[in-house]
Formats: structure tokens, sequence, C-alpha cells
């Protein structure tokens, strides 16, 4: 049995799986050079550097940490989801779309996994907050695997202000993509 989170591990063997096995969020398996090349027809050519916001929840917390942090680096406000104090809201925008707004922020400010996900594969800087909903197992553990716990945010602490090295990071998720390949490739091939 295989499962995305560590907390998944810990889970499946309170439930009696012998050996279940942590392998990546799919969305991982492909590289940033792939998920671009879904993106390169599109013709978006946004006129500001912004921060982008994928809030659920529409947080204050969350809204608060944007505004200031828009004020202080100069930048618009964009979010995929409707927003009252955003600059361009894209609502109607579909997921390649979703992928070129993240891959051209200056920040990601989120409580999604997705967002969370593809700022790594886009080697983006980007804060996540913690979500009201019992939900954060999936970011907290992609977070702690990839070494970058120090982007959450939650109501006791500030995320870390400085910029994410990508080169330890990348490190980790090219070993756990191979890791997560050669499980698929054994499941598949292996076990006829």
């Amino acid at each position: 049995v295989s499962v995305r989170e560590s907390s998944g591990v810990a889970l499946a063997k309170k439930l009696g799986v012998d050996f279940p096995v942590q392998v990546l969020d799919p969305v991982f398996l492909l590289n940033k050079e792939q998920w671009r090349g879904l993106v390169s027809d599109l013709n978006t050519n946004y006129e500001n550097e912004y921060i982008l916001v994928y809030d659920f929840e529409q947080s204050s917390h969350l809204e608060s940490f944007v505004k200031t942090l828009a004020k202080e680096n100069k930048l618009k406000i964009f979010s995929v989801l409707p927003c009252t104090y955003c600059d361009s809201s894209f609502e109607n925008s579909g997921p390649l779309e979703f992928l070129d707004l993240i891959e051209n922020a200056a920040f990601v400010v989120s409580n999604s996994f997705h967002a969370t996900a593809f700022s790594i594969i886009f080697e983006k800087q980007f804060f996540v907050f913690n979500r009201e909903e019992a939900i954060n197992s999936r970011m907290h553990d992609i977070l702690q695997l990839f070494s970058l716990d120090d982007r959450i945010i939650t109501d006791n602490n500030a995320a870390s202000e400085n910029e994410i090295n990508y080169q330890s990071t990348k490190k980790i998720l090219d070993e756990c993509i191979l890791k997560s390949k050669d499980y698929i490739k054994h499941i598949v091939f292996d076990s006829k």
C-alpha cells in the first residue's frame, strides 16, 4: 500500500498494513519544465508583479499578512478565488491559468496543498497558512519532507522571512521522485 503523507504511513500501520510506502503526490512526478510546457501556449501578460493568493477560508490573518507583504514589496495582489481586497481575481480561470499564475508570481500565499506543491515545483517564494479545518496534515507533511517547515504560519508563529534555498530542496525532491517512480515501476511491472 502506498500513501502520500508520512501521517498516512502511521495511520496505515495502525490499521494493520504491514509495509506502507510513502510516495509523492503525483503532481511532483513531472518537473517544472514539463509543467511549463503545458502553459507555454498561454498568452498571459501580467502587467505588474504580484502576490498570488489562494485562500479557501477568507482568513483575516492571511489577508492582513498579504496586505503587509504587498505594501512592503510594492506588489499587486491577485487571487484565484473571489477576493474583495485583491487587485485582480481569476476565479473563472482553469488549471493551466492556475499554473501560470503560480509560475509568474513574486510570492504565493495560500492555505492550499496544490498551491504549496506547485510553489515548490516552480521554486517560488511562498507562505502557507494553517487551515481551520483539520486537513493540514498534507501541507505539514510535504513542508516537513522538504525541510520547509519555516514557511507555515499559524496563529502562534510567523513564517521565516528568509528566501527559500531551493538547492537543498531540489536534492530532496529529486530523491523522492526517484523513489516514487521506482515504487510505481515495481508495482506495475514486477508484480505481474
